[in-house]
């Protein structure tokens, strides 16, 4: 109950300095609680910070600074009316001998976040991520997890380390493509939207009731490499006719299976009903375990009313609405 009550004096903390227009990084370690004001507050807040510690960011734009410990970082949400956004590009350079993780969640990554070294388990949820790439040292990403995140650019210009893998759950991968066919990492798709540059260089992915999207193409080819299963891909060609790992996929010319044509949009009633996955939901980013939402899966505070004096025996009317994703 104790780390319960910290959290959320955290989050009313962030919640008040913002309403004051100020930015401010809340730090919890253990059962202490540090705060950090302005554009660097975030960074300060992780000079401060060891292995498993807690940072709570206000919504507001905070300048970065490199990931050197594996922390729990959570924002206000990546597509509020007033996101918490990290601005520049950044690396992650975890030691892989801690075992804690690195979670970020419910951030707007403005720019480019390079792993260095070995990442391990990091997961990343309820994000909005301009690009995420590795170094050009061969860097191994070792089970990264993204839940409920848009990335728009995966496209990995250099290569990962041999044994690299990641899990996509709910998610929006709008450029996706390993650089070669040598060391691509071993990528899982469930309930996504995938964007690869071009299908043909889909190198060990297991995809699963998602949708893909690819006209780039003009001889198409899924790698022998991967597999498909019950998932629609949107294209004028079918590079699934000499896959065997390739099992009850749909191909469609256009983008009419999405309301108004728009594949940022949820499919149509009609396609609903038509292109159902394993699980007997809709293919694509609304069916599944978790349905897409960037909506923080922890308590958010969306009313605050605070008395301007206290009463006469010496008490503060405060007034608190919470609500926090189902």
């Amino acid at each position: 109950m104790k780390r319960l009550v910290l959290s959320l004096f955290a989050l009313v903390c962030a919640t008040v300095s913002f309403a004051q227009q100020n930015l401010v990084a809340t730090l919890t370690h253990g059962d202490e609680v540090s705060m950090f004001y302005g554009a660097d507050a975030y960074r300060e807040a992780m000079w401060k910070a060891v292995h498993g510690d807690v940072i709570n960011l206000s919504g507001g734009a905070f300048q970065a600074g490199t990931i050197y410990k594996a922390l729990t970082i959570r924002g206000a949400g990546a597509d509020v009316e007033e996101p918490t956004i990290i601005v520049n590009d950044f690396n992650i350079n975890i030691s892989s001998t801690t075992s804690q993780r690195l979670t970020l969640e419910g951030v707007r990554i403005a720019n480019t976040i390079t792993v260095v070294d070995t990442l391990k388990d990091a997961y990343f949820l309820n994000c909005r991520i301009s690009a995420f790439q590795p170094d050009n040292k061969n860097p191994v990403i070792n089970n990264g997890v993204f839940v409920n995140c848009v990335v728009d650019d995966m496209n990995f210009r250099t290569h990962w380390g041999e044994f690299s893998s990641m899990q996509f759950l709910n998610s929006q991968i709008l450029c996706y493509g390993p650089y070669s066919s040598s060391t691509p990492p071993k990528s899982t798709f469930i309930n996504c939207l995938i964007k690869p540059e071009y299908i043909s260089n889909m190198y060990c992915c297991n995809v699963l009731n998602s949708v893909l999207i690819s006209f780039n193409d003009n001889n198409p080819s899924y790698p022998s490499s991967s597999s498909a299963t019950n998932s629609l891909l949107i294209s004028n060609k079918n590079p699934f006719t000499n896959a065997l790992s390739c099992v009850n996929n749909k191909v469609v010319p256009d983008y009419s299976v999405f309301v108004d044509s728009d594949y940022t949009k949820d499919l149509t009633d009609e396609a609903k009903a038509l292109y159902i996955g394993t699980d007997g939901t809709q293919v694509g980013i609304y069916g599944g375990p978790m349905p897409f939402s960037l909506t923080p899966t922890y308590p958010q505070i969306t009313k605050m009313e605070v008395a301007p004096k206290t009463t006469a025996d010496g008490k503060l009317s405060v007034n608190i609405e919470v609500s926090a994703a189902q």
